[in-house]
């Protein structure tokens, strides 16, 4: 039997073993590729995702949704906490807002927020409420990005309606500023009392330099107050003057005329610190009641979102508003005057605003530059006194 012309039987069999070699090679090389593949896929997916930028644009959301909407909402507080875990990178927000005393304020803030964060991507969840809070969270990509908490305002009666839930529509908007712990003395003390603006300022009681503080301010035309100490959340050593739980009514009375006594021509009081006795409300029942007898007026400066002082202050029949906005909690040009906008858009938003900082040079700073741009823009600056005045007008139009 003849094979064809030019073919060879052992380079048949040479040919079929090259063959067999090529597949197992490209079948070996393919099950790496799979295998190395798997591998890849297993360290990305096991990699956290930069969540950063996605989080910081639904702070904005949340932001814009609050500012524009048109219930009174206050910011309370704001804590920001870095997530270190193995599924994702970013600044997680726990914020707190104060509601108006309006029955569907609550439903109608969610309801707007849950759209505009689904525009975005992002869900609402509502983990909890009662009577006095909502708390909720905000996912994004499966993750938590912020917890928020919404106080809600008790709905005032017709003989002590609140200042936050009447605007004064009469006039331009007003703002009244509060400038906080005066009575170390210094420069910023001197910058201060060098503007020539309706400015009130808040005295602590104790220090060397209080009394003095207290009258070069009355001289210099400014409205003073009591920088009135409270007890705080935690074990710090209490400061002069300060008011601390359990003390007995006489005890608090005895306690509040000495401060008083420190600061000269006090016409109010807002409370210095105080996180953990503002939520007392026995407690504060005692302290409104020895004000009342004083004739002061209460500012609850808002140290906690858990305060009750201006509940009470109400209903002890005080003249009475709480803080919208602390402007210098961080002592930066930029963000004091992102806190300046915040503090306009409540007045507008309001009528009215009030706002606290503090004797800082940076703060001082800000004022001169800020205040005459404000009432440019259409912003009245007034005492204290005064914004409580023209509420009380409001409310006696309003029952005659």
């Amino acid at each position: 039997m003849s094979t064809k012309e030019g073919v060879r039987p052992d380079s048949i069999t040479e040919g079929s073993a090259r063959t067999a070699r090529l597949v197992v090679v490209a079948t070996f090389i393919l099950l790496l590729t799979a295998v190395g593949l798997t591998l890849l896929g297993k360290f990305l997916s096991s990699r956290p995702v930069d969540l950063q930028e996605s989080a910081a644009r639904i702070d904005e959301v949340i932001g814009a949704e609050i500012s524009q909407s048109v219930w009174d909402i206050r910011t309370l507080d704001e804590t920001k906490q870095r997530v270190a875990d193995q599924r994702s990178i970013l600044t997680h927000v726990l914020r707190s807002y104060r509601l108006p005393p309006a029955e569907k304020s609550a439903d109608d803030v969610l309801n707007g927020l849950t759209k505009a964060l689904a525009l975005e991507g992002a869900r609402l969840h509502v983990l909890s409420e009662d009577p006095r809070n909502i708390i909720v969270s905000i996912e994004l990509a499966g993750v938590e990005t912020h917890s928020l908490r919404f106080v809600k305002t008790p709905a005032p009666t017709v003989e002590q309606s609140p200042a936050a839930a009447a605007g004064l529509t009469d006039t331009e908007p007003a703002i009244a500023i509060i400038v906080d712990d005066l009575g170390y003395g210094g420069e910023a003390t001197d910058l201060l009392l060098s503007l020539e603006e309706p400015l009130t300022v808040s005295v602590l009681p104790g220090l060397p330099g209080s009394e003095r503080a207290a009258q070069r301010a009355s001289n210099a035309g400014f409205e003073v107050m009591l920088h009135l100490p409270m007890e705080a959340v935690g074990d710090e050593p209490a400061e002069p003057g300060e008011l601390r739980i359990g003390m007995s009514r006489a005890n608090v009375a005895r306690l509040i005329e000495r401060n008083l006594a420190t600061v000269p021509g006090a016409v109010g009081v807002n409370n210095h610190k105080g996180s953990k006795l503002t939520t007392c409300e026995n407690e504060m029942a005692e302290v409104m009641s020895v004000l009342s007898e004083h004739n002061l007026y209460f500012v609850d400066s808002l140290t906690t979102s858990e305060s009750v002082a201006l509940d009470v202050a109400r209903r002890a029949g005080l003249s009475s508003i709480g803080n919208d906005v602390f402007l210098d909690n961080e002592d930066d040009p930029i963000d004091i005057q992102e806190r300046f906008e915040e503090l306009i858009r409540v007045a507008r938003r309001r009528g009215f605003a009030v706002g606290i900082c503090h004797a800082r040079a940076a703060t001082m700073e800000a004022l001169r530059k800020t205040l005459p741009a404000m009432r440019a823009r259409g912003y009245r600056l007034v005492l204290v006194s005064e914004l409580l005045k023209e509420d009380a007008k409001r409310h006696a139009r309003a029952g005659s």
